[in-house]
């Protein structure tokens, strides 16, 4: 998987976790340059993080206070968390990998 897939895949459950006050990873002007600039690698970002946002919408409300993450949290560091929980919890993995993202945030970032 792509570096730019992966920033995707974590970060959209980030954003739509935190309250508005946080710091983001994506803006919706950088997201319309990805899905607008008809470059392969930002066509496919743009598709990553879309099917991502429709896979974490039923889930979102699930985790709604359950995360608290500090502004400073870098996205590598996200990744890390998310990696190390599906190491560790490998019988997880066939859910929706947004749960898995939200439940590896909510674990390592409790409110």
């Amino acid at each position: 998987m792509s570096i730019k897939r992966w920033t995707l895949a974590l970060a959209l459950p980030v954003l739509m976790a935190t309250p508005s006050a946080q710091a983001s990873f994506k803006d919706g002007n950088q997201l319309a340059m990805d899905c607008s600039s008809g470059a392969a690698a930002d066509s496919a970002y743009c598709a990553g993080y879309l099917a991502s946002a429709v896979d974490a919408h039923p889930v979102v409300g699930q985790y709604e206070g359950r995360i608290c993450m500090s502004p400073d949290v870098a996205l590598g560091q996200v990744r890390d968390v998310v990696l190390n929980f599906m190491k560790e919890k490998p019988e997880l993995r066939h859910h929706v990998a947004a749960s898995i993202v939200f439940e590896a945030l909510a674990e390592a970032f409790p409110s």
